[in-house]
């Protein structure tokens, strides 16, 4: 007994000096297993445009939703990241990126992650979205369930995971008039999810 004691002691005072020199040991793995190199990708401005939110009832989870307006300077963003990747410059991603979507000039666009057991855009869902500009509203052109790209993936950040559910969203960018939505004018625009009884805004500025 006193032999298990004393073996527990010292396992004891080990622990307490590897917790002392954690760093010394970290450092020395470093320094046997390599590590690559560090790439700092500049996410800042990108990540101003993620809104995320949990709406309750009392303690009963309502709607759980993280959003990301693609504007400009979310595009570039991702362009740059994609170039990176690519090998090519963010001019040339860019270009490419406005061949291949070209239609997409006509539409405010949005990507929405919603929790699994959320589903948007169905006869069945629970939430509705609207767009809010300058105190019209307007009703999506289309929702649909997508494999959200990588890049955006990383733009997210912690609000991407496995219990999130990506949807593209995307509202006609001229009203029936064919007069653009957002004009010099706008200075923010609005996301509105709702259910009968609960409602939520997510708003950006508009860059200019």
């Amino acid at each position: 007994m006193k032999l298990f004691i004393v073996h527990g002691m010292l396992w004891l005072l080990a622990l307490v000096s590897l917790t002392g020199c954690g760093g010394n040991i970290v450092d020395w793995a470093k320094g046997q297993v390599s590590q690559g190199c560090t790439v700092k990708q500049n996410l800042t401005q990108a990540r101003c445009y993620v809104r995320a939110d949990r709406i309750y009832d009392v303690f009963n989870l309502e709607g759980s939703f993280a959003i990301l307006w693609l504007s400009d300077p979310v595009l570039h963003t991702y362009a740059t990241l994609r170039a990176h990747m690519q090998g090519t410059t963010p001019e040339q991603e860019r270009v490419r990126l406005a061949q291949k979507h070209a239609d997409d000039k006509r539409f405010i666009s949005f990507y929405v992650l919603s929790a699994c057991d959320m589903a948007l855009g169905q006869k069945n869902s629970v939430w509705t979205l609207l767009l809010s500009v300058d105190g019209a509203r307007y009703q999506p052109y289309e929702i649909k369930e997508v494999e959200l790209p990588r890049e955006y993936a990383l733009i997210f950040g912690k609000y991407h995971n496995h219990f999130k559910i990506p949807y593209l969203v995307r509202f006609k960018a001229n009203n029936h008039a064919g007069t653009p939505i957002i004009t010099p004018t706008t200075s923010c625009v609005a996301l509105h999810l709702r259910t009968f009884t609960k409602e939520c805004a997510f708003e950006w500025g508009v860059p200019r």
